[in-house]
């Protein structure tokens, strides 16, 4: 799947990730989704995300915990690098500081960042004004398919900031 992942990736103008970064975090340059490479680049992560999904078990306990963890993880990794886009695209909010954090801690580390911080970041309340708050990282943190990755508190933070902007997810 990651091989498929980078393949697809690769046929992205200014893209070109090499096959020994695929255990690693590849980078890809922003300048290529400000260009003609959002949409491609779109619609891998889709590709990638329905093919994690897709993975995981729905009505059994994973046979390796660990594993399931992992793939979770990597799952919410790809949602909030399609988040970023999304946020781009739809909102017309460029959350550069966003995504050099979810490139820097990974997608669970720069959401657990924003989610014990103790004020919103930039980003939530600049969707707030948008009226976008379900492109928001505590949105997602709610969403029921990665309540495993965060705590009580954390998703306790993200519900109390959204309720506070009076939004109900």
């Amino acid at each position: 799947m990651r091989e498929e992942f980078r393949r697809r990736l690769n046929r992205i103008d200014g893209v070109d990730i090499s096959e020994d970064r695929l255990t690693k975090r590849p980078n890809i340059p922003i300048a290529v989704l400000s260009g003609g490479g959002l949409k491609p680049f779109l619609e891998a992560l889709d590709w990638f995300i329905d093919q994690v999904s897709a993975a995981l078990p729905r009505d059994e306990e994973p046979e390796d915990t660990e594993t399931a963890h992992a793939d979770l993880g990597a799952e919410f990794h790809s949602a909030m690098l399609l988040l970023y886009a999304r946020t781009k695209t739809e909102a017309e909010y460029n959350a550069s500081a966003f995504l050099s954090m979810v490139t820097e801690h990974g997608g669970v580390g720069a959401a657990k960042r924003l989610l014990t911080s103790p004020a919103v970041s930039d980003a939530f309340t600049a969707l707030h004004a948008r009226d976008r708050l379900d492109l928001t990282v505590e949105a997602h943190a709610l969403d029921p398919r990665f309540a495993l990755l965060f705590t009580e508190d954390e998703r306790t933070n993200a519900r109390s900031r959204l309720a506070e902007a009076g939004y109900q997810p």
